[in-house]
């Protein structure tokens, strides 16, 4: 019997394989693969989810307010770039975006940590903020002269531009994301496309899966599940029949996959 806690590491693990090694380009980087180098992905994958949740236990034990009148008088900073990251979390949980915000660009003017911070880093604070928010960090992330951003740091923006409902900025950060020479990846057309779904924009959310499937990119199984819905809502019953029968096809892949993953951890129920 696996804990509570265990299934929520597989499955966060199995989205991210998902995620990860989807379509045929996928499949055939997962096939070359060496068994040991499967297996240490895995490790990896499961190492990566243990200290996220350290850092997310930590982060409700924090006064926001405290922490940033200490910071802004001058007589406290957090210990480490973890420190950032815990605050801005911690803002974002007390409703606070406003100091997420300040404590994301104290990090990046006035800590002396900036060079020394991995773009992924940049790229988690993105997922945190508030969308508008998001999108002036970048704007500062691009500006400066220590920072490097990537395709998902405008993917992060893009997604936390759909969770606000601003889905044409969402759409314009797409335009921004190739004019700064970073071509979109699956995940920010399966961010997208969900994000129109979920606005009852089928036009938009056809453009963006015709274009991801022209690059050769294959949309997740929950992309297929909303437009199937949203065309059926919406009286399209061709669409409808075939976003369910490519929905059907992933979910077969999928189940193929899933013993795999679970006897890896030793967590299978048989």
């Amino acid at each position: 019997m696996c804990s509570q806690r265990e299934e929520m590491i597989v499955t966060k693990i199995k989205q991210m394989w998902e995620q990860t090694f989807k379509g045929n380009d996928g499949h055939n980087k997962w096939q070359a693969m060496s068994d040991n180098e499967q297996r240490s992905w895995f490790e990896s994958a499961a190492s990566s989810l243990e200290d996220d949740s350290d850092v997310i236990g930590a982060s409700s034990f924090i006064d926001v307010e405290a922490e940033w009148a200490a910071i802004s008088a001058g007589t406290h900073a957090p210990t480490d770039v973890a420190g950032y990251r815990i605050l801005v979390e911690s803002a974002m949980a007390d409703d606070r975006p406003d100091l997420a915000l300040n404590f994301a660009k104290h990090l990046l003017n006035h800590s002396g940590y900036a060079p020394s911070v991995p773009t992924d880093m940049w790229n988690v604070l993105l997922y945190q903020l508030d969308g508008k928010d998001a999108r002036q960090f970048l704007n500062l992330l691009r500006a400066s002269s220590t920072v490097k951003v990537d395709a998902h740091s405008f993917t992060a923006v893009i997604s936390k531009l759909g969770e606000a409902d601003m889905l044409d900025g969402a759409f314009e950060m797409l335009d921004e994301m190739r004019i700064a020479g970073h071509e979109p990846n699956s995940m920010t057309y399966n961010e997208l496309i969900l994000d129109a779904g979920n606005a009852g924009d089928l036009s938009r959310a056809t453009k963006a899966l015709e274009e991801m499937e022209a690059a050769g990119m294959w949309p997740l199984l929950e992309v297929y599940e909303m437009l199937a819905a949203l065309a059926d809502s919406l009286g399209d019953t061709d669409a409808a029949h075939r976003y369910t029968m490519r929905s059907d096809e992933i979910r077969r892949a999928k189940q193929k996959a899933e013993p795999y993953i679970e006897d890896e951890f030793g967590l299978s129920s048989k």
